[in-house]
């Protein structure tokens, strides 16, 4: 519960600023793409470690990230490194991809299958479970 409460307002200020700027696809894919970045073992132990400094590790992260990033995305980059949540960033994405998922109208659905899925199409169904 802690942790969605403190993911919420990150995500609906992300929602809020994709909206306005019509680029909820852009956000997401960038939320991905650090909270990918952030699970890495290597990476918290950046995070964790008190001799790498707040801009060491948003430089690093910038890096990284720089093929996916964008202005506004730095921007996030530094208020959750400065605001020491990069730690909730998985749960900031579950919920902006729900506030998406209701934006757009999209449920969920059980797929029943009488055929073996091709790994493929599995891999496919993975990816926007």
């Amino acid at each position: 519960m802690e942790k969605r409460f403190v993911a919420r307002p990150y995500a609906k200020a992300i929602f809020d600023m994709a909206i306005q700027n019509n680029e909820l696809q852009k956000w997401q894919d960038f939320l991905y793409a650090i909270a990918e970045l952030s699970g890495q073992k290597d990476v918290m132990s950046l995070y964790n470690n008190p001799n790498v400094s707040e801009n060491e590790l948003e430089r690093f992260l910038m890096d990284s990230l720089k093929k996916e990033s964008f202005e506004q995305s730095n921007n996030l980059v530094k208020l959750l490194v400065k605001n020491k949540r990069l730690k909730s960033i998985k749960t900031i994405v579950k919920v902006y991809d729900e506030m998406m998922r209701e934006h757009e109208s999209i449920g969920y659905v059980d797929l029943i299958s009488c055929v073996e899925l091709s790994k493929d199409t599995k891999e496919v169904l993975k990816k926007y479970s």
